[in-house]
């Protein structure tokens, strides 16, 4: 006759081990959740521990957090195109004297040429015409930023799209459209330029 295995050492086919297993992990499940499953609502606190949410306090938190942290990145943004305005500005301003001023030392006109998007430098050739002039890294064709656009360039002559230095330099004014309103530059027979607007 053959033995009886021993206690906890039974043998059993796979199908039958599945149906042990899951035996057991079901008497694992403290009684409270059991009862609850009886009437076929789970406890609150089985509710917890099988789906862990967020609260409306916490949600409302989160897209605070989130709508300041864009507002800075906004005014960030603003500040940035507030200083590349200002600085092309300064810029052109600077090139307008270092333009009479290098027109004085050379003893031959220099123009600047307002073009649609920018601005570049010709001179009077020996037939007096008017040819290209670049001398690096002033004196240069440049592409003024998107924000900024022309809004006129007047001489004690009238509107035009060339400003001419020579000898002497001529009294003009040149305005430029920015984001925060118009920005004039004038201009002096001394060859000095002042900035004055909304844009500043």
């Amino acid at each position: 006759m053959p033995s009886r295995p021993a206690p906890g050492s039974l043998q059993y086919p796979p199908s039958t081990q599945c149906l042990v297993a899951a035996a057991s992990r079901i008497a694992e499940v403290p009684r409270e959740h059991t009862a609850s499953f009886r009437y076929g609502m789970p406890s609150a606190r089985f509710r917890r521990h099988a789906r862990q949410g967020f609260t409306l306090i916490e949600v409302l938190v989160v897209l605070t957090i989130v709508g300041l942290v864009a507002s800075g990145i906004s005014l960030s943004l603003e500040t940035l195109r507030g200083r590349d305005t200002d600085r092309a500005i300064e810029r052109l301003r600077h090139v307008l004297e270092h333009t009479a001023e290098r027109a004085q030392t050379r003893g031959q006109p220099i123009a600047l040429e307002l073009l649609t998007d920018g601005y570049r430098f010709s001179t009077l050739d020996t037939d007096g015409r008017w040819v290209a002039f670049e001398e690096a890294p002033l004196f240069v064709e440049r592409v003024l930023p998107n924000d900024l656009s022309w809004g006129g360039l007047r001489l004690d002559t009238g509107e035009t799209r060339r400003l001419v230095f020579g000898n002497r330099a001529p009294r003009f004014e040149l305005a430029v459209d920015t984001p925060a309103g118009r920005v004039l530059l004038s201009g002096t027979p001394t060859g000095a330029v002042s900035i004055d607007g909304k844009g500043r």
